[in-house]
């Protein structure tokens, strides 16, 4: 269904599929003119209003957003990610956020992947560590090591945590 969609649907809709549910200015932003309307009328998304009132398009089905990522490229998630990132952000979950970070190929914004660490880490504290580690590489300083080693903690690496702890203690 989705490859019978005009090359801007398509486009859309493999943007979509990186942030399902994503807010529709931020979708609108990346999309082709028309392009959203294709996606409606084809019943691949939907559209709807959260308790908040921002409207939301996902994909009408959950196989649709998975069939759709897993066509990606490398080097389209990373052109897509790059664009997701530079649209408007205001509603997106900084989790969603941080996964563009690390997509895109560019410097990260390392305050994203320290608080998307933060947020997940009991729940993935595998993700958590990962983010945190490309923010170190990135430059987040201090903050970015006392962060991972925290993350570390929580894994229970004592040793590896109290490495980065010392080696935060050096910069300072």
């Amino acid at each position: 269904r989705v490859r019978a969609l005009s090359a801007a649907g398509q486009a859309a809709a493999e943007a979509l599929s990186l942030g399902d549910p994503l807010p529709y200015e931020t979708l609108d932003e990346v999309a082709e003119p028309g392009a959203l309307d294709e996606l409606e009328r084809a019943g691949l998304v939907t559209v709807g209003a959260d308790p908040g009132g921002v409207l939301r398009i996902r994909f009408a089905h959950p196989l649709l957003q998975s069939v759709t990522e897993a066509s990606l490229t490398t080097g389209r998630r990373r052109s897509l990610s790059e664009q997701l990132r530079a649209a408007p952000v205001e509603h997106v979950d900084i989790v969603r956020r941080a996964g563009w970070e690390l997509a895109c190929g560019r410097r990260p914004r390392t305050e994203i992947l320290l608080a998307a660490a933060d947020a997940v880490l009991l729940s993935d504290s595998a993700l958590a560590e990962r983010m945190a580690r490309r923010a170190v590489e990135a430059g987040a300083g201090p903050v970015g090591l006392a962060t991972l080693s925290h993350i570390l903690s929580e894994r229970g690496d004592v040793a590896a945590a109290r490495a980065v702890l010392d080696e935060g203690a050096a910069l300072v």
